[in-house]
């Protein structure tokens, strides 16, 4: 059964078996929607429209989860700030982690993310996160960004070793047709992958 939680404080979804929900909330394993201090961790999250789905829902922490073969999004953000995302596997999905509308200062690091059909992590309209120290598939367009500045890509490892750094392609949008594209870089990818946590 996925798991809603709609104005909720201080609590932890842990050791649930979510699988295959399509049609609730365009089918959220774990909903959260104007919560706040929520700790998601040793979750298996399989077979979903999205993995986790967070609305206005900031200080979540998602920690040591299994989410794979989602229909679009293992982990999505809207309208949420200050937000931890840290030793979890995604793999199976279109994108894995994704920031919109406004989802600002959170950090992203020693996760292992992997088989995504477009990006490993994407930004749109948000500013100010920290992407670090993640195992991501080696792909053309394994990470990218929307009119958000101030992003930090760093030490990533990009599923191959890289003499030099990892440019991120993103574009700025001056309108609904046109676009500016626009670089940032991973200055210091790593030359291995880490041995993740939450995959032990």
């Amino acid at each position: 059964q996925a798991i809603d939680f709609y104005n909720v404080s201080n609590s932890t979804i842990s050791w649930n078996f979510i699988y295959g929900h399509y049609t609730q909330y365009l089918g959220a394993g774990v909903h959260l929607f104007h919560s706040k201090n929520i700790t998601i961790t040793r979750n298996t999250i399989q077979d979903n429209y999205f993995g986790v789905d967070c609305s206005f829902s900031s200080y979540t922490t998602i920690y040591a989860n299994n989410i794979e073969s989602c229909e679009n999004i293992a982990i999505f953000f809207s309208n949420s700030s200050w937000c931890i995302i840290s030793s979890n596997i995604l793999s199976s999905f279109i994108d894995g982690v994704g920031f919109t509308f406004h989802s600002n200062y959170n950090s992203v690091f020693l996760n292992d993310i992997h088989a995504s059909l477009r990006n490993n992590v994407y930004i749109a309209s948000s500013f100010f996160n920290t992407v670090t120290q993640n195992n991501m598939e080696k792909k053309r367009d394994s990470a990218s960004f929307f009119n958000s500045m101030f992003n930090r890509w760093d030490a990533n490892f990009w599923g191959a070793p890289r003499l030099f750094p990892k440019p991120i392609v993103g574009h700025y949008y001056i309108n609904s047709t046109i676009g500016i594209p626009w670089f940032q870089f991973d200055w210091h990818p790593a030359q291995e992958p880490y041995d993740i946590p939450g995959m032990t």
